[in-house]
C-alpha cells in the first residue's frame, strides 16, 4: 500500500511504496553503512526543501488565522459603532450652547483654577471662540 509517511529516524516525509516501511531510503542506508547515491542526496536535499516549505506554509497559516481573527473582531466593532451611530442619529440633536452657558464653562474650567493645565487651557481657547460666536 502505497502512501507518505514520515521516517521513524529523521520525521522527514518518504513513500512508503510497501506499506511497511518505517525509514526514508537515507536512513536505511545510513543504519547499514551503506554509501549515499547521487540520487540519495538528491532525495535527501528534496526531503529538507520540503520541510522547510512545510514549516513556512504552516508559519503563513497561522498569521492568516491570527489576522482573520484581528479582523472579524474589527468587523465586530464596526457593526456594533454602526448601530450606535444608527442609535444617535435617531436621538433629538444637543441643545445650543447659549452664550450664558459658555461665559458658566469658561469660569469653571479657566487655567488659572486648575493649575494651568493644558486641557483647561485647550478647553478655554476653545470657548472663548464660541463666545465669539453669535
Amino acid at each position: 500500500m502505497e502512501g507518505m509517511r514520515d521516517c521513524d529516524t529523521c520525521n522527514k516525509p518518504f513513500i512508503d511504496d510497501e506499506g511497511w516501511k518505517r525509514q526514508c531510503v537515507v536512513c536505511w542506508k545510513k543504519d547499514k553503512d551503506w554509501k549515499l547515491t547521487v540520487g540519495d542526496k538528491a532525495f535527501q536535499a528534496m526531503q529538507d526543501a520540503y520541510c522547510a516549505t512545510s514549516f513556512a506554509l504552516q508559519q503563513a497559516q497561522a498569521q492568516v488565522e491570527e489576522r482573520d481573527k484581528k479582523i472579524e473582531g474589527a468587523l465586530h466593532r464596526i457593526r456594533a459603532l454602526r448601530i450606535k451611530v444608527k442609535a444617535l442619529k435617531q436621538q433629538a440633536p444637543a441643545p445650543a450652547l447659549t452664550q450664558q452657558h459658555v461665559r458658566v464653562l469658561l469660569k469653571l474650567c479657566h487655567p488659572d483654577k486648575h493649575r494651568n493645565s493644558p486641557i483647561a487651557t485647550e478647553m478655554t481657547k476653545w470657548l472663548l471662540t464660541q463666545r465669539t460666536k453669535k
